[in-house]
């Protein structure tokens, strides 16, 4: 078998692809990765940025699953009916036909992660917008194109009633979710916020994993997954494929199957992640190393890791260098 590496792809805040948008959403979008540009036909992933008074109506996707994170600002959101606030942290997960929709009541942009699978929503934003450059002025509010539905036709939204037996919907705050304190040489905590085990879909893990000022996630690869790491606070040296790359709030590291990877915080504060794995994977390594943790309670004393991180990394999708090196040595053309 040929060596079998995944695609690998760091990007700073301002990569990607990016558009002004129409009324009555505007501010603008950045298509991070998307098939288009990405070797992977699994998702797309972007960030969207939302001004004061502006609002993404309330839709459904009618074979999409997509999951957003408020990165930073406040709002409200309409989620099968039900209206909630949107703070930072707060994590929204869609299946298809579920409604949602966002309205940003605040006075400062309401800033939101997203990951879509199967993508189509990149390139209906693209359609639907207008060419953005890094750090240009917004232009005065314009309305949609006349031809909007047939721009916004690959996203396969639909804005009247739902009938359709619709899939999973999750609406968590910054604290929800199952949350362990993890062992040296990380520190911190990680928090699963979705999973197959709360969630009825097998697509997706999604964990939120904060480490504290220099304490690293050591190098280490994951044999069949495809993850992304999105940085929402602190700032980080990270090593992907061998290669060093300082990062901070708004980059994306996405690394593919057997890429290694590894992160140290280099500044004052915590550095802090949303990571999302397809398909699912490390739940069960976050809670078998780690100690159960009450969100407010003050951290441990650094603890070891359990004799059994073997037997507990080969269960949950985890390979340490040497052994991404035996599989690509094995790999190798004979």
């Amino acid at each position: 078998m040929a060596w079998d590496k995944g695609a690998v792809a760091v990007l700073q805040p301002e990569d990607g692809h990016s558009f002004w948008q129409p009324e009555p959403t505007g501010g603008h979008v950045t298509i991070k990765v998307a098939p288009g540009e990405f070797p992977s036909n699994l998702y797309a992933a972007g960030v969207q940025v939302i001004p004061p008074g502006g609002e993404i109506p309330v839709h459904a996707h009618k074979q999409a699953e997509e999951l957003l994170v408020v990165v930073s600002g406040t709002g409200r959101a309409t989620v099968d009916g039900v209206e909630r606030r949107l703070d930072p942290g707060v994590l929204h997960y869609a299946g298809r036909w579920v409604r949602h929709g966002f309205f940003n009541d605040g006075d400062v942009d309401l800033v939101l992660y997203f990951v879509i699978w199967p993508p189509g929503l990149d390139r209906a934003l693209a359609n639907f917008g207008r060419p953005r450059k890094a750090g240009e002025p917004a232009p005065e509010p314009f309305p949609p194109s006349d031809n909007f539905v047939e721009e916004l036709a690959p996203a396969e939204f639909e804005f009247g009633d739902v009938t359709d037996q619709p899939g999973p919907c999750v609406f968590l705050g910054p604290d929800e979710g199952k949350s362990y304190w993890q062992p040296g040489p990380t520190d911190g905590y990680a928090t699963v916020k979705i999973s197959p085990h709360n969630v009825a879909s097998n697509h997706v893990t999604v964990v939120e994993q904060v480490v504290p000022p220099g304490k690293f996630l050591p190098a280490h690869g994951h044999p069949r997954n495809e993850e992304l790491k999105f940085v929402t606070s602190g700032t980080a040296t990270a090593t992907v494929d061998g290669v060093a790359y300082d990062i901070g709030p708004g980059c994306l590291c996405v690394t593919g199957r057997w890429v290694e990877h590894s992160f140290l915080n280099t500044g004052d504060g915590d550095f802090t992640i949303i990571a999302v794995f397809m398909p699912p994977a490390l739940e069960g390594l976050l809670g078998g190393i780690g100690r159960p943790r009450t969100p407010g309670e003050p951290a441990p004393e650094s603890f070891e890791v359990p004799r059994n991180i073997g037997d507990i990394a080969v269960l949950n999708d985890l390979v340490l260098p040497n052994q991404i090196a035996a599989h690509e040595a094995e790999s190798a053309p004979k």
